[in-house]
């Protein structure tokens, strides 16, 4: 039996300010600060930057080609955004998605509302409609699709809002047909879904009819709607005029390129997508939607038995699997738009709540296991809100858990008595409240780190760094110019060439040459100097995008020195470090530095949790080089070793999962060998495997310069001092074999620089970082310099012809310095 309910109450205005704060607070929460690392919605802001300059609405240009594979309405939404300037920045691109998707959650939870308040439970039990209309709100708000839709600066969140919209009015039509509660007649809820219909056509194509026609076509045939109406037809006219007024207009100013643009225009959704294989897309979904889903396949089924049934509801079912149909064909270049299953899982799931019988055995399992998820929820998010030191995480956190004890202690000491769906709402809008605080403190926290620490962010922040004090034309050579370098370098013109013959070098200026691909030919070659890469995947030797400078003829790379740090024991998060990293990042203001080299003892600390606090040990500290792309190598250190599978997995390291590696350097000039001194000592197997792998390496390089990096000392002159005789007996011979130039580790808190020959390695003792211990230092033959005063560390400046070594404490003060000649150049292969 149906009940038609109409009244505005406090509950509905509470639970809509509750769904927009929240919203707000998922979607505008720190969207200014990351910078871009994909190409997409960098592309799309370099394109609203030049169209804002040209004054132009149509189509961006490109080396004075214009463009067709970006969403026209999105371009127009940035342009509002950015109010026309030419300055485009992050918060203008990321606006219009976060927007929508705030606007995409509102509109799910208004239309569950209208659905709650006509058709009552079949039993007529008192059912407050605002919870289940905030808790469909707040599942969709709370999807990670969501999030990342809508923060990502992309059409894909814009493309779904109008899609639910056009669907919202298209399910208004069945009700009016078949019932009496829409209000207005089918006809016109028709036509206003063809008007959407045509606004995100120009968001996304012709996409938009097949996703919108496929539930609509099950529903009415669910109905037996079999004969078309003939207000389709002046709809359908409608919705083409819209939708297909951007790319005529385009075709008008450009005829002689009408089938690209059509082209374009019909491919929408498939371009700049990443491909996604159709098992990850499922999986990501499922994992991630796994209660609601269920839910919804179970509504999905009383729907499909007639034991519910409405207009909406069977437009809802209709619209899960005839999308999940059209999604699946659609293969793996549909990328986010898998988006518009989302709104429609969380409005089945909310009905599912809605109708249960709570009269069943199976409701007391479900109550017993929404108390046990909210309690273990928020331990485990003000844990993790704790652990990244989040304020705001921890402070909502701690006011829903206070909100929710308070709640339950009520109802006990006062015997009030809810009936069991009001519950049910409370738990369930609890439960979600939950996701949505532990989302905010990651959001407040480990996505403003996340992108310091990205290869491409990373790569970027160099590149400006280097052009700074660098006024050279610049050129590119290889594929077209991402969009990546349109936006981050748009003041700096950059000029395609076709091949390196037409980059010559200049008798009397410098020039800056990016380029994606032809590393081999420039490999080595005189005049070329790489001063920074963006690896992508393991391989460094083949990154995704470089940068050189090419010197004026006659002049060499000298005068470019490739500046690498040192720093040992560095996790110790007291003074010393901060002033250590202070004097890095001023000697990065200096001149940029390249590469950092950590040598143990990264994070640690007396408890549990200072093994994982990576915010206060590293983040912290480091935090202007992490921002200007400094890269970081590390090796665990005795401290590191019962956590190494979180830090050689942690981005900022470059570890990429492994205990030993090596980094190639500036195109050959420098190889840095990375050990794990640790598991050398652990065991015969594992010293014998990873010694076989470095002669192996290091005979294998053909790098002028060869450096190693470890925590184990394998010598020392000081009276405290460890060192491990084992180690240097098997070490030591293969760094004199293979010509190895600087061996440096960082176990012992003092600085010491040692050598056994004067044509073999020098040995640095650099565990000083953090902390400095007082000790005495024999006379030996070993050592050339020591000091056990202050904190510090060492900078490496390297060319072709020369390592210069300065050792500096945390006060400034030089302490030690060497130049090292450069050994001959190993023959290349």
């Amino acid at each position: 039996m149906m009940v038609e309910r109409s009244r505005e109450s406090l509950a509905a205005a509470m639970a809509a300010v509750l769904l927009v704060g929240a919203g707000m607070l998922l979607q505008f929460y720190h969207l200014s600060r990351p910078n871009f690392y994909r190409d997409v919605p960098a592309r799309d802001g370099a394109y609203v930057q030049q169209m804002n300059l040209d004054g132009t609405w149509l189509a961006p240009s490109v080396d004075g080609k214009p463009q067709f594979d970006v969403s026209p309405m999105h371009l127009w939404s940035i342009k509002a955004a950015s109010r026309l300037r030419p300055e485009v920045e992050f918060f203008h691109v990321r606006a219009p998605g976060a927007l929508c998707a705030l606007l995409l959650a509102i509109l799910v939870g208004w239309w569950f509302y209208l659905h709650a308040v006509r058709y009552g439970r079949e039993d007529m039990a008192e059912v407050p409609p605002e919870g289940f209309a905030l808790l469909a709100a707040l599942v969709t708000a709370s999807s990670p699709f969501l999030i990342m839709a809508g923060r990502s600066g992309t059409p894909v969140a814009m493309f779904t809002l109008v899609w639910l919209a056009a669907a919202f009015c298209w399910g208004e039509s069945l009700e009016a047909r078949r019932s009496f509660y829409a209000g207005r007649p089918w006809r016109v809820w028709v036509i206003w879904g063809y008007l959407l219909a045509g606004l995100g056509m120009l968001v996304y194509g012709p996409a938009m009819l097949v996703l919108l026609w496929v539930p609509y076509v099950l529903a009415a045939r669910a109905y037996h709607l079999n004969r078309p109406s003939f207000i389709h037809l002046p709809g359908l006219v409608l919705a083409l005029l819209i939708g297909a007024s951007a790319p005529a207009a385009a075709c008008l100013e450009w005829p002689d390129r009408s089938a690209e643009i059509w082209r374009a225009w019909a491919t929408l959704p498939l371009t700049g997508q990443p491909p996604v294989s159709l098992a990850a897309k499922a999986g990501l979904f499922t994992l991630s939607h796994l209660p609601w889903l269920l839910l919804a396949l179970i509504m999905c089924v009383r729907v499909w038995l007639r034991k519910d049934r409405s207009p909406t509801l069977v437009f809802w079912m209709s619209s899960l699997v005839g999308l999940a149909v059209v999604l699946g064909v659609a293969g793996p270049r549909s990328g986010g738009v898998l988006l518009p299953l989302v709104p429609i899982v969380a409005l089945l799931a909310a009905d599912a709540l809605y109708r249960w019988n709570f009269e069943h055995g199976s409701a007391i399992l479900l109550r017993a296991v929404m108390r046990v998820t909210i309690v273990v929820g928020i331990l485990v998010g003000i844990f993790l809100a704790v652990l990244t030191e989040s304020r705001l995480g921890q402070a909502l956190l701690g006011l829903l858990a206070l909100s929710w004890l308070v709640w339950t202690i009520r109802v006990r000491r006062h015997g009030i008595i809810y009936t069991q769906w009001q519950t049910t709402a409370r738990l369930a809008t609890i439960i979600l409240l939950m996701i949505i605080a532990c989302e905010a403190a990651v959001l407040s926290d480990w996505v403003p780190r996340e992108y310091m620490f990205h290869s491409t962010i990373g790569y970027f922040a160099r590149v400006h760094e280097r052009m700074k004090n660098v006024d050279a034309p610049a050129v590119y050579l290889g594929r077209r110019l991402p969009g990546l370098y349109a936006y981050y370098l748009h003041n700096k013109t950059l000029r395609p060439v076709a091949d390196l013959n037409q980059v010559t070098r200049m008798p009397n200026g410098r020039q800056i040459l990016f380029t994606r691909g032809n590393f081999e030919a420039l490999a080595g070659k005189p005049g070329f100097v790489q001063l920074t890469t963006n690896p992508r995947g393991a391989d460094a030797l083949r990154p995704y995008d470089a940068m050189y400078l090419v010197l004026p003829a006659g002049v060499d790379s000298t005068t470019i020195p490739l500046r690498i740090a040192l720093v040992g024991n560095s996790g110790t998060r007291r003074s010393a470090v901060r002033d250590v990293a202070r004097k890095l990042g001023e000697e990065n203001d200096a001149a940029p530095l390249d590469h950092v080299l950590m040598l143990g003892n990264n994070i640690w600390g007396p408890r549990l949790t200072d093994h994982l606090d990576f915010t206060s040990s590293f983040e912290r500290p480091f935090r202007n080089l992490l921002r200007k792309g400094v890269l970081f190598h590390a090796v665990l250190g005795h401290e590191d070793q019962s956590y190494g599978w979180i830090q050689t997995h942690y981005p900022p390291f470059h570890m990429e999962g492994r205990r030993y590696y090596s980094a190639p350097m500036r195109d050959g000039l420098v190889e840095c060998f990375m050990l794990d001194t640790e598991s050398m000592n652990a065991g015969k197997a594992q010293a014998d495997e990873q010694i076989a792998w470095l002669d192996k390496a290091l005979g294998a390089s053909r790098a002028r310069w060869k450096i190693v990096g470890m925590h184990e000392a394998l010598l020392t002159a000081a009276g405290k001092g460890k060192a491990s005789p084992q180690l240097a007996a098997r070490l030591i011979p293969l760094f004199e074999r293979h010509g190895v130039s600087l061996v440096a580790w960082g176990n012992n808190p003092w600085y010491e620089r040692l050598r056994q020959k004067p044509a073999g390695p020098v040995y640095l003792n650099d565990g000083w970082s953090g902390s400095a211990e007082t000790t005495s230092f024999a006379q030996s033959p070993l050592l050339q310099a020591a000091n056990c005063e202050h904190g510090g560390f060492v900078l490496l400046d390297v060319t072709d012809r020369a390592m210069r070594l300065r050792a500096i404490n945390r006060k400034g003060d030089l302490i030690d310095q060497l130049e090292i000649p450069a050994p001959a150049a190993p023959p290349r292969p």
